[in-house]
Protein backbone atom coordinates (compact mmCIF):
# COMPACT_ATOMS: atom_id res chain seq x y z
CA UNK A 1 0.00 0.00 0.00
CA UNK A 2 1.65 3.69 -0.85
CA UNK A 3 1.50 5.71 1.54
CA UNK A 4 -1.49 8.73 1.83
CA UNK A 5 0.78 11.48 0.67
CA UNK A 6 1.37 10.17 -2.88
CA UNK A 7 -2.15 11.69 -3.84
CA UNK A 8 -1.03 14.87 -2.70
CA UNK A 9 1.94 14.91 -4.78
CA UNK A 10 4.27 14.89 -2.60
CA UNK A 11 7.94 14.12 -4.20
CA UNK A 12 9.86 11.20 -2.60
CA UNK A 13 13.07 10.98 -2.27
CA UNK A 14 13.19 7.58 -0.45
CA UNK A 15 11.38 4.62 -1.42
CA UNK A 16 11.80 1.34 0.75
CA UNK A 17 10.35 -1.87 -0.72
CA UNK A 18 9.71 -3.94 2.49
CA UNK A 19 6.53 -5.46 4.42
CA UNK A 20 7.63 -5.65 7.70
CA UNK A 21 6.24 -2.58 9.76
CA UNK A 22 8.65 -3.08 12.60
CA UNK A 23 11.76 -2.96 10.42
CA UNK A 24 10.53 0.03 8.45
CA UNK A 25 10.02 1.59 12.06
CA UNK A 26 13.12 0.91 12.52
CA UNK A 27 14.36 2.49 9.54
CA UNK A 28 12.22 5.10 9.93
CA UNK A 29 14.37 5.79 13.14
CA UNK A 30 17.97 5.19 11.78
CA UNK A 31 17.05 7.61 9.57
CA UNK A 32 14.86 10.61 11.62
CA UNK A 33 17.12 13.86 11.59
CA UNK A 34 18.08 12.99 8.10
CA UNK A 35 15.16 12.17 6.47
CA UNK A 36 11.43 13.10 7.51
CA UNK A 37 8.22 11.28 7.51
CA UNK A 38 6.97 12.08 4.17
CA UNK A 39 10.24 11.39 2.03
CA UNK A 40 10.11 7.82 2.56
CA UNK A 41 7.61 6.45 1.07
CA UNK A 42 7.53 1.94 1.77
CA UNK A 43 6.19 -0.21 -0.16
CA UNK A 44 5.10 -3.90 0.46
CA UNK A 45 6.09 -5.51 -3.34
CA UNK A 46 8.43 -6.04 -6.18
CA UNK A 47 5.08 -5.25 -8.12
CA UNK A 48 3.97 -2.28 -6.26
CA UNK A 49 7.78 -1.22 -6.68
CA UNK A 50 7.52 -1.82 -10.73
CA UNK A 51 4.37 0.26 -10.61
CA UNK A 52 5.65 3.11 -8.61
CA UNK A 53 9.10 3.30 -10.74
CA UNK A 54 7.60 3.55 -14.02
CA UNK A 55 5.43 6.48 -12.87
CA UNK A 56 6.47 10.40 -13.02
CA UNK A 57 6.10 9.97 -8.70
CA UNK A 58 9.58 8.50 -9.06
CA UNK A 59 11.16 11.70 -10.68
CA UNK A 60 13.04 12.78 -7.70
CA UNK A 61 13.77 9.96 -6.01
CA UNK A 62 16.93 9.14 -4.73
CA UNK A 63 17.40 5.92 -3.19
CA UNK A 64 15.79 2.65 -3.29
CA UNK A 65 16.11 0.20 0.02
CA UNK A 66 15.18 -3.68 -1.13
CA UNK A 67 14.35 -5.75 1.96
CA UNK A 68 15.45 -9.72 0.65
CA UNK A 69 12.40 -10.80 2.57
CA UNK A 70 10.42 -8.98 0.12
CA UNK A 71 11.28 -11.64 -2.69
CA UNK A 72 12.17 -14.92 -0.99
CA UNK A 73 13.83 -17.10 -3.52
CA UNK A 74 13.78 -14.59 -6.15
CA UNK A 75 16.14 -11.85 -4.86
CA UNK A 76 18.34 -11.88 -8.10
CA UNK A 77 15.36 -11.39 -10.48
CA UNK A 78 13.82 -8.55 -7.65
CA UNK A 79 17.07 -6.53 -8.05
CA UNK A 80 17.38 -7.47 -11.95
CA UNK A 81 13.97 -5.75 -12.33
CA UNK A 82 14.29 -2.75 -10.03
CA UNK A 83 17.87 -1.88 -11.85
CA UNK A 84 16.32 -1.79 -14.68
CA UNK A 85 13.57 0.69 -13.81
CA UNK A 86 15.46 2.89 -11.91
CA UNK A 87 19.28 2.79 -14.11
CA UNK A 88 20.14 6.32 -12.23
CA UNK A 89 19.28 5.44 -8.84
CA UNK A 90 21.96 3.61 -6.25
CA UNK A 91 19.44 0.09 -4.91
CA UNK A 92 20.61 -0.91 -1.42
CA UNK A 93 19.84 -3.92 -0.54
CA UNK A 94 18.88 -5.05 2.99
CA UNK A 95 19.72 -8.85 3.22
CA UNK A 96 19.25 -11.69 5.39
CA UNK A 97 22.02 -14.26 4.38
CA UNK A 98 25.71 -13.13 5.66
CA UNK A 99 26.89 -14.69 2.45
CA UNK A 100 24.50 -12.28 0.53
CA UNK A 101 27.42 -10.01 -0.79
CA UNK A 102 30.03 -13.07 -1.79
CA UNK A 103 27.86 -14.95 -3.74
CA UNK A 104 28.75 -14.76 -7.72
CA UNK A 105 25.45 -14.76 -8.19
CA UNK A 106 24.43 -11.12 -7.08
CA UNK A 107 27.95 -9.34 -7.46
CA UNK A 108 26.92 -7.94 -11.17
CA UNK A 109 23.20 -7.66 -10.75
CA UNK A 110 23.93 -3.54 -10.67
CA UNK A 111 22.72 -2.84 -6.77
CA UNK A 112 25.23 0.03 -5.23
CA UNK A 113 25.64 -1.75 -1.56
CA UNK A 114 24.49 -3.99 0.43
CA UNK A 115 23.79 -3.72 4.64
CA UNK A 116 23.66 -7.11 6.94
CA UNK A 117 20.38 -6.39 8.87
CA UNK A 118 21.73 -8.51 11.91
CA UNK A 119 24.87 -5.47 11.80
CA UNK A 120 23.03 -2.19 10.30
CA UNK A 121 22.96 0.69 12.28
CA UNK A 122 21.74 4.25 12.14
CA UNK A 123 25.92 5.25 11.00
CA UNK A 124 25.71 1.94 8.59
CA UNK A 125 22.40 3.04 6.88
CA UNK A 126 22.83 6.48 6.90
CA UNK A 127 26.33 6.52 5.27
CA UNK A 128 25.44 3.81 2.76
CA UNK A 129 22.82 6.15 1.40
CA UNK A 130 25.05 9.22 1.51
CA UNK A 131 27.93 7.32 -0.22
CA UNK A 132 25.24 6.20 -2.59
CA UNK A 133 23.72 8.83 -3.44
CA UNK A 134 27.24 10.80 -4.10
CA UNK A 135 28.56 8.13 -6.26
CA UNK A 136 25.62 8.18 -8.49
CA UNK A 137 26.08 11.90 -9.03
CA UNK A 138 29.49 11.17 -9.68
CA UNK A 139 28.42 8.68 -12.06
CA UNK A 140 25.88 10.36 -13.66
CA UNK A 141 27.96 13.84 -14.43
CA UNK A 142 30.60 11.03 -15.58
CA UNK A 143 28.06 10.06 -18.44
CA UNK A 144 27.16 13.15 -18.98
CA UNK A 145 30.73 14.19 -19.92
CA UNK A 146 30.96 11.50 -21.79
CA UNK A 147 27.84 12.05 -23.78
CA UNK A 148 28.93 15.68 -24.58
CA UNK A 149 32.33 14.16 -25.35
CA UNK A 150 30.94 11.69 -28.12
CA UNK A 151 29.06 14.55 -29.32
CA UNK A 152 31.76 16.74 -30.51
CA UNK A 153 33.75 14.16 -30.98
CA UNK A 154 31.12 12.82 -33.73
CA UNK A 155 29.64 15.88 -35.18
CA UNK A 156 33.40 17.77 -35.75
CA UNK A 157 34.32 19.05 -39.10
CA UNK A 158 37.43 18.19 -39.23
CA UNK A 159 38.99 14.70 -38.61
CA UNK A 160 39.59 13.06 -35.23
CA UNK A 161 40.18 9.70 -34.18
CA UNK A 162 41.81 8.01 -30.98
CA UNK A 163 44.23 5.35 -31.11
CA UNK A 164 46.38 2.96 -28.80
CA UNK A 165 49.35 4.22 -27.31
CA UNK A 166 50.72 0.18 -27.48
CA UNK A 167 48.95 -1.10 -30.36
CA UNK A 168 48.54 2.37 -32.12
CA UNK A 169 45.48 1.01 -33.40
CA UNK A 170 42.41 2.71 -34.36
CA UNK A 171 40.16 2.53 -31.33
CA UNK A 172 37.25 5.04 -32.51
CA UNK A 173 36.94 7.84 -35.73
CA UNK A 174 34.70 10.46 -36.30
CA UNK A 175 32.62 10.71 -39.66
CA UNK A 176 34.56 13.39 -40.96
CA UNK A 177 37.79 10.92 -40.82
CA UNK A 178 35.31 8.66 -42.76
CA UNK A 179 34.65 11.33 -45.52
CA UNK A 180 38.19 12.81 -45.40
CA UNK A 181 40.40 9.60 -45.99
CA UNK A 182 37.98 7.62 -48.04
CA UNK A 183 37.85 4.57 -45.11
CA UNK A 184 34.52 3.03 -44.13
CA UNK A 185 34.73 2.69 -40.27
CA UNK A 186 35.29 -1.09 -40.61
CA UNK A 187 37.91 -0.58 -42.15
CA UNK A 188 39.75 2.22 -39.63
CA UNK A 189 39.23 0.18 -36.71
CA UNK A 190 41.08 -2.60 -38.07
CA UNK A 191 43.95 -0.84 -39.67
CA UNK A 192 46.85 1.20 -37.35
CA UNK A 193 48.22 4.75 -37.73
CA UNK A 194 51.09 3.13 -39.61
CA UNK A 195 48.79 2.96 -42.39
CA UNK A 196 47.90 6.22 -42.79
CA UNK A 197 51.43 7.56 -43.23
CA UNK A 198 53.15 7.16 -46.39
CA UNK A 199 55.86 5.06 -46.26
CA UNK A 200 58.98 6.34 -46.64
CA UNK A 201 57.44 8.34 -43.56
CA UNK A 202 57.15 5.01 -41.27
CA UNK A 203 60.64 5.39 -39.48
CA UNK A 204 60.13 9.09 -38.62
CA UNK A 205 56.47 8.09 -36.90
CA UNK A 206 58.19 5.37 -34.89
CA UNK A 207 60.27 7.65 -33.68
CA UNK A 208 58.08 10.11 -32.66
CA UNK A 209 56.11 7.18 -30.85
CA UNK A 210 59.03 6.20 -28.97
CA UNK A 211 59.64 10.07 -28.37
CA UNK A 212 55.80 10.34 -26.91
CA UNK A 213 55.79 7.15 -24.52
CA UNK A 214 58.93 9.05 -23.04
CA UNK A 215 57.45 12.16 -22.72
CA UNK A 216 55.99 13.17 -20.09
CA UNK A 217 53.89 15.87 -22.15
CA UNK A 218 50.29 14.84 -22.27
CA UNK A 219 49.50 16.62 -25.76
CA UNK A 220 51.78 17.64 -28.36
CA UNK A 221 50.92 19.88 -31.52
CA UNK A 222 52.69 19.27 -35.47
CA UNK A 223 52.46 18.87 -38.97
CA UNK A 224 52.96 15.58 -40.80
CA UNK A 225 51.88 13.96 -44.03
CA UNK A 226 49.32 11.58 -44.21
CA UNK A 227 48.15 9.39 -47.07
CA UNK A 228 44.22 8.42 -47.61
CA UNK A 229 42.86 5.48 -49.32
CA UNK A 230 43.28 6.54 -53.04
CA UNK A 231 47.25 7.49 -52.36
CA UNK A 232 46.99 11.14 -51.88
CA UNK A 233 49.52 12.33 -49.85
CA UNK A 234 48.05 15.60 -48.02
CA UNK A 235 50.04 17.53 -44.97
CA UNK A 236 48.26 17.73 -41.63
CA UNK A 237 48.43 19.65 -38.32
CA UNK A 238 48.18 17.45 -35.65
CA UNK A 239 46.72 18.41 -31.83
CA UNK A 240 46.95 15.40 -29.84
CA UNK A 241 46.21 14.91 -26.10
CA UNK A 242 46.77 11.66 -23.91
CA UNK A 243 43.70 10.22 -22.42
CA UNK A 244 42.61 6.84 -20.76
CA UNK A 245 40.08 4.89 -22.83
CA UNK A 246 38.60 1.61 -21.73
CA UNK A 247 41.77 1.80 -18.75
CA UNK A 248 43.89 1.94 -21.98
CA UNK A 249 46.58 4.92 -22.27
CA UNK A 250 45.27 6.07 -25.66
CA UNK A 251 45.65 9.66 -27.93
CA UNK A 252 43.35 11.92 -29.33
CA UNK A 253 43.75 13.26 -32.32
CA UNK A 254 42.69 16.37 -34.02
CA UNK A 255 43.84 16.28 -37.84
CA UNK A 256 43.46 19.36 -39.47
CA UNK A 257 44.41 19.49 -43.26
CA UNK A 258 46.32 21.91 -44.30
CA UNK A 259 47.83 20.68 -47.66
CA UNK A 260 46.13 23.87 -49.56
CA UNK A 261 48.33 26.04 -47.06
CA UNK A 262 51.31 24.20 -47.37
CA UNK A 263 51.15 24.41 -51.70
CA UNK A 264 50.46 27.70 -50.97
CA UNK A 265 53.68 28.75 -48.77
CA UNK A 266 55.31 26.77 -51.04
CA UNK A 267 54.22 28.41 -54.39
CA UNK A 268 54.63 32.00 -52.73
CA UNK A 269 58.84 30.86 -51.80
CA UNK A 270 59.05 29.52 -55.30
CA UNK A 271 57.67 33.11 -56.86
CA UNK A 272 59.74 35.17 -54.57
CA UNK A 273 62.73 33.13 -55.86
CA UNK A 274 61.94 34.21 -59.56
CA UNK A 275 61.08 38.04 -58.42
CA UNK A 276 64.65 37.74 -56.76
CA UNK A 277 66.30 36.71 -60.22
CA UNK A 278 64.13 39.02 -62.30
CA UNK A 279 65.32 42.30 -59.66
CA UNK A 280 68.85 40.30 -60.24
CA UNK A 281 68.75 40.81 -64.17
CA UNK A 282 67.59 43.94 -64.08
CA UNK A 283 69.77 45.35 -61.59
CA UNK A 284 72.74 43.39 -63.36
CA UNK A 285 72.72 41.66 -66.86
CA UNK A 286 70.46 44.40 -68.17
CA UNK A 287 73.39 47.29 -67.75
CA UNK A 288 75.83 45.48 -69.59
CA UNK A 289 73.74 46.11 -73.39
CA UNK A 290 72.64 49.22 -71.92
CA UNK A 291 76.07 50.69 -70.94
CA UNK A 292 77.62 49.11 -74.44
CA UNK A 293 74.59 51.16 -76.50
CA UNK A 294 75.40 54.08 -74.86
CA UNK A 295 79.05 53.87 -75.56
CA UNK A 296 78.64 53.08 -79.46
CA UNK A 297 75.79 56.31 -79.85
CA UNK A 298 78.16 58.13 -77.91
CA UNK A 299 81.19 57.08 -80.66
CA UNK A 300 78.54 57.66 -83.83
CA UNK A 301 78.77 61.17 -82.71
CA UNK A 302 82.46 61.72 -83.94
CA UNK A 303 82.65 63.96 -87.00
CA UNK A 304 85.10 62.74 -88.86
CA UNK A 305 84.23 58.97 -88.72
CA UNK A 306 84.85 57.39 -91.74
CA UNK A 307 81.91 55.05 -93.51
CA UNK A 308 83.84 51.72 -92.37
CA UNK A 309 83.87 52.77 -88.75
CA UNK A 310 80.43 53.88 -89.30
CA UNK A 311 79.21 50.39 -90.19
CA UNK A 312 80.89 48.69 -87.75
CA UNK A 313 79.60 50.47 -84.82
CA UNK A 314 75.98 49.90 -86.05
CA UNK A 315 76.75 46.35 -86.46
CA UNK A 316 77.66 46.54 -82.87
CA UNK A 317 74.62 48.49 -81.92
CA UNK A 318 71.81 46.29 -83.88
CA UNK A 319 73.64 43.53 -81.89
CA UNK A 320 73.43 44.71 -78.59
CA UNK A 321 69.99 45.61 -79.07
CA UNK A 322 68.82 42.56 -79.77
CA UNK A 323 70.79 41.17 -76.76
CA UNK A 324 68.79 43.69 -74.81
CA UNK A 325 65.78 42.33 -76.18
CA UNK A 326 66.65 38.90 -75.81
CA UNK A 327 66.34 39.83 -72.23
CA UNK A 328 63.79 41.99 -71.72
CA UNK A 329 61.73 38.74 -73.56
CA UNK A 330 63.22 36.52 -71.22
CA UNK A 331 62.40 38.89 -68.06
CA UNK A 332 58.83 39.29 -69.06
CA UNK A 333 58.22 35.26 -69.34
CA UNK A 334 59.79 35.16 -65.60
CA UNK A 335 56.77 37.77 -64.72
CA UNK A 336 54.47 35.67 -66.74
CA UNK A 337 55.21 32.35 -64.88
CA UNK A 338 55.08 34.20 -61.29
CA UNK A 339 51.70 35.73 -62.60
CA UNK A 340 50.37 32.47 -63.80
CA UNK A 341 51.36 30.29 -60.79
CA UNK A 342 50.32 31.58 -57.75
CA UNK A 343 47.58 30.20 -56.66
CA UNK A 344 44.64 33.22 -56.53
CA UNK A 345 41.89 30.71 -55.73
CA UNK A 346 43.41 29.99 -52.38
Amino acid sequence: MVSAHYSMNYCTRLLVVQNSDPDLEKIRNFLSGRYDAQEIARLKTIAEAADFLRSPRATNLEVVLLDSSVTGPYLAEAITALVSLCPRTPIIVLADDPAFGLSSRFIELGFSDYLLKSEWSAFSLQKSILYCIERYKLKISLLESEKRYSTLFQLSPVPMWVYDLKTLKFVDVNEAALKHYGYDKVEFLNMSIREIRPREDILLLEEAVKESLLSERNSYQGMFRHQKKNGEIIFVYIQSKVIFLNGRQSKLILANDITQHVHYDRTIKTQNQKLKEIAWIQCHVVRTPIARLMGLVDALEEEEMNEALRTELMAHIRTSAQELDTIVRDIAHKAQQVNANLPYNL
